[in-house]
């Protein structure tokens, strides 16, 4: 591949520390809710709160992390490219913290599809996380999967900061060609119509 990121590595990497965050974390959510039946203070109970919430949110992102990972010997394989999508927006929001943009998902396209999993999933990180590098952080960024002539088509819109088709996502190219998709890019827009499921 020649994206130099190999946003997988990253990834793959945290496979092994899931095991330990989930310890922690399950002794963080269950000392937190014994903590709440024990709180009268409306302050504490609002830090708590906050607590709660932080773990939730790891607890979502050690998910989709799981989910994400390749296993050893994965390749070309039946997949849930919804979830993959979903999935792929909320590691790269974790990875582009800055960027407060909020993902709306229209997701009309639930069949599994036969794809080489590892390009499929590096294609969707390096997309997001080129679309968060663009888009107004204050805007939605609009995400449709929809089939069309028995292909699943991503479209990815948002509101554009620089106004131009960034380098970034041509890019993507040799990623998409190597899935057998095709792909349509113009300011504030993506297009990957993916190979029939």
């Amino acid at each position: 591949m020649s994206n130099p990121d190999r946003p997988l590595l990253y990834i793959n990497a945290m496979r092994g520390l899931s095991h330990e965050l989930r310890n922690a974390l399950t002794a963080v959510s269950g000392f937190s809710d014994l903590l709440q039946a024990r709180i009268q203070d409306d302050t504490d109970s609002f830090m708590l709160k906050q607590v709660q919430d932080g773990a939730s949110r790891i607890h979502t992102m050690l998910d989709a992390v799981s989910r994400f990972t390749v296993r050893p010997g994965q390749g070309v394989s039946a997949l849930d490219l919804a979830q993959s999508v979903k999935d792929a927006w909320e590691l790269a929001v974790w990875q582009h913290r800055g960027n407060m943009a909020v993902g709306q998902f229209d997701v009309g396209f639930s069949q599994k599809v036969t794809l080489d999993v590892i390009v499929c999933h590096e294609l969707l990180l390096f997309l997001f996380g080129s679309v968060l590098v663009d888009a107004l952080h204050t805007a939605p960024v609009l995400i449709s999967l929809q089939q069309e002539n028995e292909r699943p088509v991503l479209t990815v819109s948002w509101a554009s900061v620089s106004g131009v088709v960034g380098a970034d996502f041509l890019g993507l190219s040799d990623m998409v060609a190597e899935l057998g998709a095709e792909m349509d890019a113009t300011v504030g827009q993506l297009l990957i119509t993916f190979p029939r499921a």
